[in-house]
């Protein structure tokens, strides 16, 4: 994804929510180890949900526990600012995910959905997952 891409559908989104998301970044401040974005969803009764959708680890440093940290801060932090609710949108092949992670910490699943993918360029195999653009 290039920089462009990332803000207009992920940091640029309306939805996007900087306060309720979080960077764990090297000593020196220049790279970033660990992150977790947030974006809020209202509901029909108008409860706002925090939808923690975009989350990754630098490779080397994955079992380390440093999404687990960062997990724990921002749900700590979640209930803070107010919220009910924090809503998990993840790939069940996710690697975290099938580890059983979000169920250790009390996540149960609510809803699953299935991504379909068309093939518009004539018998590639697309591969992936169905991800919606700025999901992963």
């Amino acid at each position: 994804m290039t920089p462009e891409t990332w803000r207009h559908s992920v940091t640029g989104s309306p939805y996007f929510r900087a306060e309720s998301s979080c960077l764990l970044l090297s000593a020196d401040g220049r790279e970033v180890l660990c992150y977790l974005l947030s974006t809020e969803l209202g509901d029909a009764v108008g409860e706002c949900e925090l939808c923690l959708a975009n989350a990754g680890t630098r490779p080397d440093l994955h079992g380390q526990g440093l999404y687990r940290a960062v997990f724990a801060h921002r749900l700590a932090r979640a209930k803070d600012q107010g919220y009910r609710w924090a809503v998990l949108d993840v790939d069940s092949t996710n690697r975290i995910a099938a580890g059983g992670f979000y169920e250790r910490v009390g996540a149960r699943t609510r809803r699953t959905w299935t991504g379909h993918v068309l093939d518009l360029a004539g018998g590639a195999d697309h591969g992936g997952t169905g991800a919606r653009p700025g999901s992963g």
